[in-house]
């Protein structure tokens, strides 16, 4: 058997073994226009305009459209033509700021591109959030004997609305700010299909489906650890900023198409769509209204 391989393994490469370019042409549709605004309703309008590119072949990089044609129009109609700004952003020339509980829609138009438009989109309004606690001292689920503190979340929820929202935990100390690790405490780490919440990111996103008599109760686990690798004055403050943000469906469900379990796993899947909101290209138009609350860990 030894000799037959050996003989096999001459014989290949007496023959010689050579790789063929495989000419693969990649389904295109053309150039389409990509809208991309995950506003704050607190925030002047704004939205910024990009473009597809081809999936092969020559490098069309630009950065942003910047001879579009951008008009806002909220329930009752026009309201203005937006100003372009830079790297394909577009803001109000009269400083319009977006209103929370009302309607907005943009409709883009650019030289080279089919006409572009985002669907009439809420501004939702801030959440209820009822209490906050952050203080009692755990130990880390995902790296014992690291400290960590107990963060509980009480939101209040209209049991007559569907409602999404997402919390997003972030460390400062000094002027450096950057996430930190969070852990569950009322599931498994291994569940993965838990239908209250999923992680977008490193925020955690949740619809109401588990609110119970009008309240969503979060429990997660925040590590405080030294933050190792990082650069930091530790004279300065250190602080622990959490922001609960209401977002829309459609923010919702953009963050959702873009979950996935690893990068490993979908390795072996097969590709889905990115959701879009945006008829005639890409991208999203939504909006959140957020409250934050700070803990100081240090002062």
């Amino acid at each position: 058997m030894k000799k037959l391989i050996i003989f096999l393994l001459s014989f290949s490469t007496f023959l010689g073994c050579k790789e063929k370019g495989v000419s693969l042409k990649l389904p295109y549709e053309g150039d389409r226009l990509v809208l991309f605004g995950q506003v704050d309703a607190a925030d002047t309008v704004r939205i910024e305009v990009q473009k597809t590119y081809p999936p092969t072949g020559e490098s069309t990089y630009i950065d942003g459209i910047a001879n579009a044609t951008v008009r806002l129009f909220d329930e009752a109609g026009f309201l203005e033509t937006l100003k372009y700004q830079r790297k394909g952003i577009y803001v109000s020339g009269s400083g319009r700021k977006w209103q929370p509980g009302s309607r907005y829609k943009i409709e883009v138009e650019a030289p080279g591109f089919p006409p572009a438009s985002t669907e009439l989109e809420m501004m939702p309004t801030a959440p209820v959030v009822t209490s906050y606690e952050f203080g009692r001292s755990i130990d880390s689920k995902f790296n014992p004997g690291t400290p960590s503190k107990e963060l509980i979340i009480s939101i209040r929820d209209n049991p007559n609305e569907e409602n999404y929202y997402m919390v997003i935990v972030r460390r400062s100390i000094g002027k450096d700010t950057f996430g930190t690790n969070i852990f569950d405490l009322d599931r498994p780490m291994d569940d993965f299909e838990d239908p209250c919440q999923f992680r977008y990111l490193s925020n955690i996103v949740l619809p109401d489906l588990c609110a119970k008599n009008g309240e969503i109760i979060l429990r997660k686990g925040v590590e405080i650890n030294n933050q190792f690798g990082k650069e930091v004055d530790w004279t300065a403050q250190d602080k622990v900023t959490v922001s609960t943000r209401q977002i829309t469906k459609s923010y919702y469900e953009f963050c959702k198409s873009y979950y996935t379990e690893s990068e490993l796993i979908t390795a072996f899947m097969p590709p889905f769509p990115r959701y879009t909101n945006i008829t005639g290209g890409y991208g999203i138009f939504t909006g959140y209204s957020q409250t934050t609350k700070e803990f100081i860990i240090k002062e």
